[in-house]
């Protein structure tokens, strides 16, 4: 059955996937996943999104003959292969001075990404002042859950444990929030939490106030 829905009004080819039928079903996360037929002639099923994104282009032929040609032509000596290389080895290196913070503890590293090809096929070139992060630090190097970020970012990330809502904005943490507001961080956990402030004449509960209204936060996950 052929459901084409969003996609039939535009092109059903992106990089070397045609769509051969569209929402035959959903990702862990919700994405719809649709049949897709690469130049090379194998069918793979992926999500919808991350074909029309450009996040996947191929079946992983392409990446495949990426990582060829490009470390072929001295990709060894780049940013992005000394990131996946590190990677690798923290991983899967038992020997590896970081193994017992990474691959001893459970971090892995998804099948195709044990190739570089796949690997720069998804993430795309270096940008300076950047390193590998993983997004959610109770999942591995995966696809959708790694990107290229600054230590401010990263730094974010570790202590990022929260997630707040400030009106119809929801941000991934609270300096985040702090920032986009103009305000500091202990201001955010107020609007969210409520506080106690007895110089208020509508004192309640002892002076303690209700938080803000359209402010809330929730845990996101354990850093580590």
């Amino acid at each position: 059955m052929q459901i084409f829905t969003d996609l039939e009004q535009g092109s059903r080819k992106f990089g070397r996937l045609t769509l051969l039928a569209s929402r035959v079903g959903k990702t862990a996360d919700g994405h719809f996943v649709g049949r897709w037929l690469c130049e090379c002639g194998t069918e793979v099923r992926v999500s919808e999104s991350r074909v029309r994104n450009g996040y996947t282009k191929s079946c992983g032929c392409l990446g495949a003959e990426v990582s060829r040609a490009n470390i072929k032509h001295g990709m060894r000596s780049t940013p992005e292969y000394s990131s996946w290389r590190a990677m690798i080895d923290r991983c899967c290196n038992p020997k590896s001075k970081d193994y017992s913070r990474y691959g001893g503890a459970g971090v892995t590293v998804a099948p195709e990404w044990r190739e570089f090809g796949p690997f720069f096929e998804h993430l795309g070139s270096r940008p300076a002042g950047t390193t590998l992060d993983r997004i959610d630090t109770r999942r591995g190097y995966e696809p959708g859950n790694c990107r290229w970020a600054t230590p401010t970012e990263q730094a974010e990330n570790t202590r990022a444990t929260w997630s707040i809502q400030i009106g119809d904005r929801v941000f991934n943490s609270a300096e985040e929030a702090a920032r986009e507001n103009g305000v500091s961080t202990t201001t955010i956990h107020r609007w969210c939490d409520g506080y106690v402030d007895a110089r208020r004449a509508h004192q309640k509960n002892g002076g303690l106030l209700d938080p803000k209204p359209g402010c809330r936060k929730w845990r996101r996950y354990n850093a580590s």
